[in-house]
């Protein structure tokens, strides 16, 4: 069983931890996101979706995955730091009733990023590639990572979007709270998926695909069913 939680958090908490963190002004909300849902329910490695301008007054809307039943979530938020506690105005939850033989529409903003030896990364897209290149890697890359999962099979899959994102990044192994600037590959996809394993697409929903979790990528927005 799995459900999409919903949170209102105030803009006051984003800044909050902003500060508590000493991460610079320039760092993307997403980051900020990542390590609010951490404090607030644990180490989970929440794959998450944030939607800003949704909500009145400069709150930010949250969606994420999770197999965490409500009242679990509710108390392991009493369990959390009492002023972080105060900026969540509201968590809520429906379960995701996934059946074989659905043909799901779905969109997601991937990082397409591989892994190299020694613990780097490199870009699937390298420079200088041209926009055909760039969606034939971007589709290659993404068609392994969903194929690897065994949920189903693609229907349709087609790169909607690419870019280059700004942000900054936690230096690993530093205690003292330094971050340095890089730029990570955006890829938005869109298409349509059938449903043969309703519990591994459910997997899929929790795992996404790619890196840079924390910046919000590899989050599966589910749109309608086709079938």
């Amino acid at each position: 069983m799995i459900y999409l939680a919903q949170m209102i958090t105030h803009p006051l908490l984003l800044e909050m931890i902003r500060r508590e963190q000493h991460i610079p002004l320039g760092m993307d909300s997403d980051y900020l996101i990542h390590v609010a849902l951490q404090g607030l329910f644990g180490k989970n490695q929440f794959r998450f979706k944030s939607l800003m301008g949704t909500q009145p007054k400069g709150r930010v809307e949250v969606l994420f995955y999770t197999r965490t039943p409500l009242d679990e979530l509710q108390e392991a938020l009493k369990r959390a730091d009492v002023t972080h506690q105060s900026g969540v105005e509201r968590l809520s939850q429906k379960e995701i009733r996934l059946q074989k033989g659905w043909l799901v529409k779905i969109h997601m903003a991937t990082c397409p990023q591989r892994n190299v030896t020694r613990g780097g990364r490199v870009n699937v897209v390298p420079p200088g590639a041209t926009a055909e290149e760039r969606a034939n890697l971007c589709l290659e890359w993404a068609t392994d990572r969903l194929n690897a999962i065994g949920y189903g099979e693609i229907q349709d899959l087609y790169l909607d979007n690419y870019t280059t994102v700004n942000t900054y990044r936690n230096t690993h192994g530093s205690k003292d709270h330094h971050y340095h600037q890089v730029s990570i590959p955006r890829a938005s996809f869109g298409g349509i998926l059938h449903v043969e394993d309703p519990v591994k697409f459910e997997d899929l929903l929790l795992t996404g695909i790619g890196r840079q979790r924390g910046m919000g990528f590899g989050f599966m927005s589910l749109l309608r069913n086709l079938a």
